[in-house]
């Protein structure tokens, strides 16, 4: 019979030198069904880590982002303000062609009348002072202002909009 180091069951003699099986057996004793388990979880548990970690770095801190938007030179507040400047420039402009357009059929009418003999020079005079034309250089100005305006509102945009990346690589 060979001598293994173990007597009567137990575990090996402390006092005694552990010999090659002895060795064998205690290092796969330690690797038991248990322990596949245990290695199982701790790879979940560290995927889940992984996954906690990148979804926080993926995550825009609210005040980073809007002192990067400032820092970019954005001002709270700057596209609803332009917004509504835009919503009263293109009012003002349509207002001001619809009195061209009306003076336009005023004049008409006026001109018809006339003609017609049912209004003289002094009528015709008359009828063309108290209307209110309309301007066309005020016109142009409001169109110019709000194709500044709507400039002014995508150049914002591009700057709350987070910067793009390459092209994606398949």
């Amino acid at each position: 019979m060979v001598t293994t180091g173990w007597i009567g069951g137990g575990e090996p003699d402390a006092a005694g030198p552990a010999l090659p099986v002895t060795n064998l057996m205690l290092s796969m004793r330690q690797r038991g069904p248990g322990d596949v388990l245990e290695n199982a979880l701790a790879r979940s548990r560290a995927a889940e880590a992984r996954e906690a970690r990148d979804e926080a770095a993926a995550a825009r801190d609210p005040d980073e982002y809007a002192a990067n938007l400032v820092a970019r030179g954005y001002l709270p507040g700057q596209i609803s303000q332009l917004s509504m400047r835009l919503a009263d420039t293109e009012a003002e402009l349509a207002a001001e062609e619809d009195k061209i357009e009306k003076a336009a059929r005023r004049a008409e009418r006026t001109y018809q009348m006339h003609e017609r003999g049912q209004i003289t020079g002094f009528g015709l005079i008359e009828r063309m002072r108290d209307a209110d034309e309309g301007d066309q250089a005020q016109v142009e100005r409001l169109r110019r202002r709000a194709g500044s305006l709507r400039r002014q509102i995508a150049e914002a945009s591009e700057l709350i909009a987070p910067p793009r990346r390459g092209r994606p690589t398949r």
